[in-house]
């Protein structure tokens, strides 16, 4: 897995020499049988034809291995002709009886021979690990395990070897439900004869790998066609790790350790491989989310005049709206309604909400764009309906957990229920009210100090003739701050969203500091 192109040629050339030296002991062991079930050599009108056939095998057989092994001396390469030597001796007239003895003395022969091969190698083979341990230390000091793991995995083509194991698995089981059984679900519709296809071959922790590779390249074929879809050739420009396909493998993987599906009984386990799929797509739907919000808050404040960008993005906007709500419906339809549903419904639901606050916001960019005028109060209504998508994702977040719970006391409880009620719990109810919490105190105390800031009057502005450092237009209205320069309102409040300084000088805007500076102003223009 580490060698270089030429040691790992070498190591390949001595792993077919080795074959082929077993296939020469195979064919002269092979030969003493046929000799010794043979008539007589005057009664045997092919003992000649037989004998040569022999012996240019063996003759062929032994200059392979000598151009493999780079033998340059002619000694070398006939003592790696000695499994001719029974044939020799059969055309010498000796009898059968001795064929089996000469074919003895030839294997010790070559056992001998390669142990001697290997022993003169053994030098330079312990001094060659010696560098590889080497270099392996320090490309670990510098660059860590995981990068080495990652390497040679890559260089193994693990993931490619499982996605061919995983494809012959399931033309076999298609061969064998199809032509060999005439399994009764070839009568069904195609896409239950995939599902039951897949399920079936996923009965080894081997062929549950992969699936998951095999699923993690579609998701990454799916992703793949929509960055392509939605930017054309700049699709793959600074590609995102993120969305590689590899999350929804590795959804996969754990759904069906925590599912057990594996040790589960046909057609138990075409179910359980339909809820976790559907909670895959689910995943992979908002990965296809997380590509279009972007792209298309660009397309809306970069004031892209693109009607086919704009058509082709708010198309997927509304199959990204519509999917999610059709998969919910067709779950509530097939599956009972227990924790694992509302867990998948909740996501197709989560999404169908951001999607359409994402779309409320991209229409009052365009509707931004085609103002005249600077619209002052777009932030404010931008911030309230991105709060209101927060709060009904949280609404629904909460909502599950609650439901989580009420199985949980009244149902069957268990530790995997329980484990994604944590999860579910943690991510998607106490980090999002959290973040929701601090995002409103940020934007509050924000609003605070602007409003402690005193107003520029147009006797100030006509003086500092200039304009706002932050959004580079002019000023008809502004705030002084404590440092005494003058910015927009809501420029200055975007600014202190992010940090408590003074854009030109760094100077802290704080509550306290802008007090003290007004009580000096008072006093100033007092005296």
């Amino acid at each position: 897995m580490l060698l270089p192109l030429q040691r790992l040629v070498d190591l390949y050339m001595h792993y077919i020499s080795a074959s082929l030296l077993a296939a020469a002991h195979l064919c002269s062991h092979q030969y003493i049988v046929i000799e010794q079930n043979a008539s007589s050599i005057s009664e045997d009108p092919g003992f000649l034809r037989r004998q040569m056939t022999a012996l240019i095998v063996h003759i062929f057989l032994a200059s392979i291995v000598g151009f493999l092994l780079d033998v340059q001396n002619n000694v070398g390469r006939m003592l790696l002709a000695m499994y001719s030597l029974p044939v020799v001796i059969r055309l010498s007239g000796f009898p059968v009886s001795t064929l089996m003895l000469i074919h003895n003395f030839a294997s010790a022969f070559m056992i001998l021979q390669t142990m001697y091969y290997v022993i003169i190698y053994i030098p330079s083979l312990f001094d060659y690990l010696k560098s590889v341990y080497s270099t392996v230390n320090n490309e670990a000091e510098l660059y860590g395990w995981f990068v080495i793991f990652v390497t040679v995995w890559n260089r193994v083509f693990v993931p490619v070897h499982l996605l061919w194991f995983w494809l012959i698995q399931l033309v076999a089981q298609i061969y064998q439900y199809t032509v060999v059984t005439h399994h009764p679900i070839m009568r069904e519709e195609w896409y239950l004869v995939i599902l039951t296809c897949i399920s079936s071959i996923c009965n080894s922790p081997i062929s549950l790998a992969g699936t998951c590779v095999a699923l993690a390249y579609v998701s990454y074929m799916i992703l793949s066609l929509s960055k392509l879809y939605l930017q054309g050739c700049n699709a793959f420009v600074n590609d995102n790790v993120m969305h590689s396909g590899w999350t929804e493998g590795l959804t996969m993987a754990l759904l069906a350790v925590q599912t057990g599906l594996i040790e589960l009984k046909m057609p138990r386990r075409t179910a359980v491989m339909s809820i976790i799929l559907f909670i895959v797509l689910s995943s992979l739907i908002q990965s296809i989310f997380e590509i279009t919000e972007p792209i298309m808050l660009a397309l809306s404040a970069s004031h892209n005049k693109s009607i086919h960008k704009h058509v082709r993005t708010l198309l997927l906007c509304i199959f990204l709206f519509v999917f999610p709500l059709y998969m919910t419906y067709m779950l509530c339809l097939v599956f009972q309604i227990d924790f694992w549903m509302l867990v998948v419904m909740s996501s197709c639901v989560m999404t169908s909400v951001q999607v359409l606050g994402l779309f409320i916001i991209y229409v009052l960019f365009i509707y931004d764009a085609w103002r005249t005028e600077a619209w002052d109060s777009l932030d404010d209504i931008v911030y309230y309906a991105r709060s209101i998508t927060r709060v009904l994702e949280f609404v629904v977040a909460v909502f599950v957990v609650g439901a989580g719970l009420r199985e949980s006391v009244v149902g069957e409880w268990s530790w995997i229920n329980s484990s994604i009620l944590l999860i579910h719990c943690y991510f998607n109810v106490w980090q999002r009210l959290q973040s929701g919490w601090k995002s409103f105190l940020l934007r509050r105390e924000a609003v605070r100090k602007i409003e402690s800031l005193p107003d520029a009057t147009q006797e100030q502005l006509d003086a500092y003739n200039d304009i706002c450092v932050i959004c580079y237009t002019d000023m008809k209205s502004a705030r002084i701050t404590a440092c005494r320069h003058f910015f927009h309102a809501n420029c200055l409040r975007k600014w202190l969203y992010v940090q408590d300084n003074c854009p030109m000088c760094h100077g802290s805007i704080s509550v306290k500091t802008v007090d003290q500076a007004n009580l000096s102003a008072d006093a100033e223009r007092v005296e």
